[in-house]
């Protein structure tokens, strides 16, 4: 059985925009307090100083830009860390994540 949302308990597209636009916000905040510790162990444990960590935090902004949507990148990503350099992070699942994404374009 589908189920069924009637037209009046719809949310309305300035409704969606609203909670898509809370969602990037607090995803963003998310993600600049994470880059924020990333910064600092470069620093204290690493030695990257100002100059390195600019050019650093230039060159995530300027892959993340380029490969923006593009689903192959983590796939890429994924084999330069676990299959190259043997770093044990887990691989995603890429279809699951794909048809995640599709679905949620649907329902919009």
């Amino acid at each position: 059985m589908k189920a069924r949302i009637s037209p009046d308990k719809r949310m309305t597209s300035a409704t969606k925009s609203a909670v898509d636009q809370y969602i990037y916000e607090k995803t963003h905040d998310e993600l600049m307090r994470f880059l924020k510790i990333v910064n600092v162990v470069l620093n204290r444990h690493f030695g990257f100083g100002k100059t390195r960590l600019n050019r650093f935090n230039a060159e995530l902004n300027s892959e993340m830009a380029k490969h923006k949507g593009d689903p192959a990148l983590w796939v890429t990503i994924d084999r330069i860390l676990i299959d190259e350099i043997g770093l044990p992070f887990k691989r995603e699942d890429y279809e699951s994540r794909e048809n995640a994404m599709q679905s949620t374009k649907h329902m919009k």
